[in-house]
């Protein structure tokens, strides 16, 4: 086992594989919630493809864990990274590999983005959420979720600044408030803490989820993954029951708000098709974002 003394965690000498960390993981049973870090980035396709496992989880076992969002940077400046050659080497090639990851997870991808205003950066969309940590932490979750459908479903480019006040304003912050504190960069500090601690994990790509037990063990999921996944991992780490039950579509409508039919689907464990059905029955209203169908609780 290695324990890093600067974050304080340690990392059983075991594969990283979700499956190996649930078999060999001790449980504690004086744990009341277990802390997850979660190392993302609000322009991370991977990311976004797994919403819908990430949500779910969370309607499950949100109130057995709690969790923090580590902003990473993907990307400090999208032409410098194109022009050194490693990697993509073009937007086009980017707006591909987009396409293959709607494909991958299902979740809808629009890729209008990189052919009329391609994100240049994904630094300002972290040092924005940063912002949104400060003056109103209980908003980040909200404030994160605005950014990517900004981005994925809308195509818009959340490295601008207009955008990200946009944003702000759509969850319920003051529009030019917010645009000052972005040009004050009082975000700034909270995410160069982010990157220096990025460094510091075990896995360092977008996404990874790190689950850290009563004893400050820490087991890696790097990678997009699944719900079942994401579960296995919890069950292990913590003595409480598996949550079997399928939940009622109207449940699921007030504690999400809105999201992708994919995510509905996900959660109620249903195909497109029947959680289309089964949204329209319960009175969801039904938006088109990007050319794909967003849902909305009335």
């Amino acid at each position: 086992m290695y324990c890093d003394p600067e974050t304080g965690l340690c990392y059983p000498d075991i594969p990283s594989d979700a499956q190996a960390d649930a078999t060999t993981a001790t449980i504690d049973a004086d744990i009341e919630r277990v802390e997850i870090w979660y190392s993302t980035d609000p322009t991370c396709s991977h990311c976004w493809g797994m919403e819908p496992a990430w949500r779910r989880f969370l309607y499950h076992y949100g109130s057995h864990i709690k969790y923090r969002y580590i902003y990473g940077g993907l990307r400090k400046d999208l032409y410098a990274y194109l022009e050194s050659g490693y990697g993509f080497r073009s937007v086009h090639e980017i707006a591909d590999h987009w396409r293959y990851v709607e494909q991958l997870y299902g979740q809808p991808l629009n890729t209008d983005v990189w052919d009329i205003d391609p994100v240049h950066s994904s630094y300002p969309s972290s040092i924005a959420a940063h912002t949104v940590r400060l003056i109103a932490p209980e908003k980040e979750d909200a404030y994160m979720r605005r950014m990517r459908q900004a981005l994925f479903l809308e195509g818009r480019n959340i490295a601008r600044e207009d955008v990200l006040a946009d944003c702000a304003a759509d969850i319920g912050l003051d529009r030019d408030e917010f645009a000052v504190l972005l040009k004050n960069n009082v975000g700034n500090p909270g995410f160069e803490d982010d990157l220096r601690l990025t460094r510091q994990l075990p896995s360092n790509g977008f996404p990874t989820v790190l689950m850290i037990d009563a004893d400050r063990n820490a087991r890696v999921l790097p990678g997009g993954q699944p719900y079942t996944n994401l579960e296995m991992v919890l069950l292990n780490t913590m003595p409480i029951e598996k949550a079997d039950t399928i939940p009622d579509v109207a449940d699921v409508l007030n504690v999400y708000q809105s999201g992708t039919t994919r995510e509905f689907a996900e959660v109620l464990q249903m195909s497109h098709e029947d959680a289309e059905t089964a949204l329209e029955a319960a009175g969801a209203r039904r938006e088109d974002a990007g050319g794909r169908a967003l849902w909305f609780a009335n």
